[in-house]
């Protein structure tokens, strides 16, 4: 896990697997410096059409919005991003989250992208 996180400056104190998500492959790290997620560039990821360097480009997009995490850094391996503290949302109250957070996206000015990533199936504007 060290190569990972080569080069990012952190001085790592705990690593664990999170659960969930589109992949299945992404870590807590905790550091001196602050919690991040580790978003690798797997196997699964590329099987599933994630990709991290557009991923990147969104979230530095989405970087003046409350409910995206910053983009600590990247590397050939994946994406290190903000961890956000909080609690799994009960299904019962997750429509009404959803749409507020889903009427916030889209009202989000698409100017910081690049014309692929706007324009491209599966891209934020879609």
């Amino acid at each position: 896990m060290d190569k990972q996180f080569k080069g990012f400056g952190l001085t790592i104190s705990h690593v664990s697997a999170l659960s969930g998500g589109l992949t299945n492959a992404c870590l807590k790290v905790e550091a001196k410096e602050g919690s991040f997620v580790w978003r690798p560039i797997s196997l699964q990821a590329k099987i599933l059409g994630a990709d991290r360097t557009k991923e990147h480009e969104i979230l530095q997009a989405l970087s003046d919005e409350s409910f995206s995490p910053n983009v600590y850094g990247s590397n050939e391996e994946g994406l290190l991003v903000e961890w956000f503290e909080g609690e799994v949302i009960a299904l019962d109250k997750a429509q009404d989250v959803a749409v507020d957070l889903l009427c916030s996206v889209h009202q989000i000015s698409l100017d910081k992208l690049s014309e692929q990533i706007k324009n491209k199936p599966m891209s934020l504007k879609d």
